[in-house]
């Protein structure tokens, strides 16, 4: 994949940007409470959203560091601009939806709504929750059957010949692709990092080799059926053992990077993930907005300075994705979870940390 900056909207639409600013405000705002709807630029100027529309399309289309968010949407109606994905930048290239089911019908009209500006909507689906509803699941039989295991007679060592965990990861994996179909989602984020196999017993490597089997089989399937839809691995690719062909089919493979705090963090966990047979030409880099609410949570921040505070994380990974290291890798872009949390942050433009990390990996007026 070739990565360059692009700006194609300086040619045609900087006036739009100068106009939509006096829309900014929406019945969603607190002038709602005054019965005061102020009109849209879609509303008041309809050619000129057109044109603006247009656009952005070309440039979702063209080449350019790509830009995914993570949002925590609620089963609830929103009760305000923070709390709908329509209020993303409209930049944002995809937006993961960190709860698939039971959508409320706005957030249901919202996911159409941001499809007509080129960002395309997913989910998520955890090998991790489904190891977590099953280990659930067992606690709360009031019998538990236990999974079955020989000794080999030549080895020794403990067999499996019964494992409860596929049949009910096959059916976790019908639900949850179902869910594909039921919201009309745009693609699925699949997110397994799972343990180093080389730290495993023989037997626990063949069962776990099982458990792959079933979970990413499910998987493969899919995207057979799909081939349009978006792909996305995110998680530790070094730890499959099920055949990584299956990651050519991706579009993008998402390396968290939560923990680091600088740009050699960043490199060393990607390079470590980039064993045989990973592709290197679609990378981005899984970052995190800080915590609102838990002080000792401190993801999301560099060890670079600014303005006397550590620098955001998402900013310092997006000069990281920017930069020149002659890597043997694409720097395709960044993944920024808790992002409803920089709906706050900006004391005078919403969103402000992830707009500025857009800025930096594609200079452009529309952020």
């Amino acid at each position: 994949m070739k990565i360059k900056e692009y700006n194609p909207l300086k040619r045609s639409i900087v006036a739009v940007i100068a106009t939509m600013a006096l829309f900014s405000c929406s019945d969603w705002t607190e002038t709602e409470s005054l019965n005061i709807k102020t009109p849209t630029l879609e509303e008041e100027n309809p050619a000129l959203y057109e044109a603006y529309i247009s656009s952005l399309n070309e440039y979702k289309k063209s080449e350019h560091k790509v830009t995914i968010v993570k949002f925590d949407n609620k089963e609830t109606d929103p009760a305000g601009q923070g709390e709908r994905i329509t209020a993303l930048p409209d930049s944002i290239d995809f937006v993961i939806l960190n709860n698939a089911d039971n959508l409320n019908a706005v957030t249901i009209d919202d996911m159409q709504k941001i499809r007509l500006k080129g960002t395309h909507t997913l989910y998520s689906i955890d090998y991790s929750i489904i190891e977590k509803e099953y280990e659930a699941m067992l606690e709360n039989e009031e019998t538990p059957e236990e999974d079955t295991k020989v000794q080999d007679e030549n080895t020794g060592e403990e067999e499996m010949t019964t494992d409860r965990f596929l049949e009910f990861c096959e059916q976790r994996m019908e639900y949850y692709l179902g869910l594909f179909s039921k919201y009309k989602y745009d693609g699925i984020n699949v997110i397994y990092s799972g343990i180093d196999p080389l730290a495993l017993s023989e037997t626990e490597k063949s069962q776990l080799e099982a458990r792959q089997q079933i979970f990413f089989g499910k998987i493969e399937a899919w995207k057979n059926t799909n081939v349009n839809a978006t792909f996305i691995f995110e998680g530790k690719p070094q730890n499959l053992l099920y055949d990584k062909s299956l990651l050519q089919k991706t579009n993008f493979i998402i390396i968290p990077v939560v923990d680091a705090v600088n740009r050699e963090d960043i490199l060393f966990t990607t390079n470590m993930a980039l064993v045989e047979g990973v592709p290197t030409g679609r990378i981005i880099y899984g970052v995190t907005i800080p915590s609102l609410t838990d002080s000792k949570d401190q993801t999301g921040y560099f060890e670079a300075q600014e303005n006397g505070s550590p620098m955001y994380a998402v900013k310092g990974a997006a000069l990281a994705v920017i930069s020149n290291n002659n890597n043997n890798f694409v720097q395709t872009g960044l993944c920024i979870s808790r992002s409803q949390n920089d709906y706050y942050f900006g004391v005078k433009s919403n969103y402000k940390n992830i707009k500025e990390a857009i800025s930096i990996m594609n200079p452009s007026p529309l952020n």
